[in-house]
């Protein structure tokens, strides 16, 4: 590097020289036996990389330095004092930039901010005291780039606290990179507050999906209350929720499941009876009539106990399978007679008539 003229070939000698001083100090190697001559070489490389990053002919230049400092910052065995110069020096160099229009720089540096803010970052803990006001203001920016770059570095320092701020203003940003990192949040967090904007995005193109996931886990955490609030918004026939059939089988399962735990009968025979006339319209009718099966076995009244049987008894002759409805209709004679006014022999007759 001291004796190379050519650019080119000096800056990819210094990437190199990045790579390799970050492989030697890595975490498969203490601090302690780190030697004498690895350190020097250590310090001539920051030297080298504050060169680069305060280049202002080049944002390449200043992007590797960034870069470069960012891999030797998250190793262990810097004394403090260099440690913070190097925070300082990114910082330093970000301000600088403020005024510049273009955002490719910036969300450059505020990469290497977000990368020192990291679990694995042995200067985590100064680098986020630095840091985070900066990640909270760049979400205001008008560059995308930095926008995004900021949604990592505060997902990096906390990704609830991130999730909080975010949820406020930005579920909606122009930059569908920032919605999917939102979602993606949200899915990891798991929180009640994120149903509400998460279930605005179904079916919205390659929103839709992660945002569906996202909702799955929190509702597989939520309690039966919760769930029981979104029976009607997502199964209902006048729902605007653009759910497939398979998630609206899969939430239903989960509130089936939840509701039978914590016996609300209630909630259960409402969850049925969607799953039941979700599966007729799929054509699947054996699990059509299992769950009016079910529904006859909990009927608390002779009422409820009819209406369930027709409605089995229109799936078997819409299958058809005469033979069950037979069977049915045995079951139903053998406990009582039936006169014409009968629900089931209507029933019957209407299908006949057909």
């Amino acid at each position: 590097l001291d004796i190379e003229q050519d650019d080119q070939v000096k800056t990819k000698l210094f990437v190199a020289l990045g790579w390799a001083c970050s492989s030697a100090v890595s975490s498969n190697s203490p601090p302690a036996k780190v030697s004498p001559e690895m350190k020097q070489v250590r310090t001539q490389t920051l030297k080298w990389a504050e060169k680069f990053l305060f280049d202002k002919n080049s944002t390449e230049k200043a992007q590797i330095g960034a870069s470069v400092i960012e891999k030797l910052l998250r190793r262990d065995g810097l004394e403090d004092a260099e440690e913070q110069k190097y925070l300082d020096l990114l910082l330093s160099r970000y301000e600088e930039l403020k005024a510049n229009p273009g955002g490719a720089l910036r969300g450059e540096l505020l990469g290497a901010m977000a990368g020192l803010c990291t679990q694995s970052s042995a200067c985590r803990d100064q680098a986020i005291k630095r840091y985070k006001p900066l990640f909270t203001e760049a979400l205001r920016d008008a560059s995308d780039s930095v926008r995004e770059t900021a949604v990592d570095g505060l997902y990096n320092i906390n990704k609830a606290d991130a999730l909080a701020v975010l949820r406020k203003g930005h579920v909606n940003d122009s930059s569908l990179a920032i919605r999917k990192k939102i979602i993606k949040m949200a899915g990891e967090v798991l929180v009640e507050p994120d149903l509400d904007w998460l279930v605005d995005k179904i079916g919205v193109n390659s929103e839709s999906e992660p945002a569906w996931q996202a909702m799955s886990g929190i509702f597989n955490r939520s309690g039966v209350d919760t769930l029981s609030g979104w029976v009607d918004r997502l199964t209902a026939s006048t729902s605007k929720v653009k759910l497939t059939n398979e998630q609206k089988i899969a939430f239903l399962k989960t509130a089936e499941s939840k509701a039978e735990s914590e016996k609300k009968a209630q909630m259960l025979g409402q969850v049925r009876e969607r799953l039941a006339a979700i599966y007729r319209g799929m054509s699947q009718f054996d699990k059509a009539a299992e769950y009016w099966q079910k529904l006859e076995a909990a009927a608390k009244t002779p009422g409820d106990k009819d209406a369930a049987m027709v409605r089995r008894l229109d799936i078997y002759l819409s299958w058809p399978k005469p033979d069950l409805a037979a069977k049915l209709l045995g079951e139903a004679l053998s406990a009582r007679d039936l006169d014409r006014e009968s629900t089931l022999l209507k029933s019957l007759e209407e299908h006949l008539v057909k």
